[in-house]
């Protein structure tokens, strides 16, 4: 009950959101301007993704016209070494939210599915890296879930 209401909350606030403000809040993360993660804004991230605040349109743009699809899909990137090697540790839980919703979204157009098919076989990255590294955040005992 209450995260049906909370749903119904976070519904509500986003709706009034549209593409020139989803705009300002993603220039607002810094990260097409930033190429280091740290100093990209997570919680702002993480509002946008999981508000669905990007529309189809915007994506295109983002995939098409911008670094901010491409710089969060490479920081999700095994090889990259940011995203699996952070330890697993509740400070650290915005990054696979952010990764979770992120993906979600791009797995929801086909352009989006090209951006990961085209990352390397992302998907397969990600799974070697799981068994050849047994100390990262996919393989850590203690869950956030």
């Amino acid at each position: 009950m209450i995260s049906n209401n909370l749903i119904e909350l976070k519904n509500h606030f986003y709706q009034d959101i549209d593409e020139a403000k989803c705009l300002l809040k993603i220039k607002a993360t810094k990260v097409n301007t930033e190429k280091n993660w740290r100093k990209w804004d997570w919680d702002l991230l993480l509002e946008i993704f999981e508000g669905n605040l990007i529309t189809s349109n915007l994506l295109d743009q983002l995939i098409t016209r911008e670094k901010f699809i491409k710089r969060l899909v490479n920081f999700y990137t095994p090889t990259k070494q940011q995203f699996v090697n952070l330890p697993w540790v509740q400070e650290n839980l915005k990054y696979a939210q952010v990764g979770f919703f992120l993906f979600k979204r791009l797995l929801q157009e086909p352009k989006g599915r090209n951006v990961l098919s085209a990352k390397k076989k992302v998907f397969t990255l990600i799974g070697v890296a799981y068994v050849q590294n047994q100390d990262n955040i996919f393989n850590h005992k203690k869950s956030f879930m």
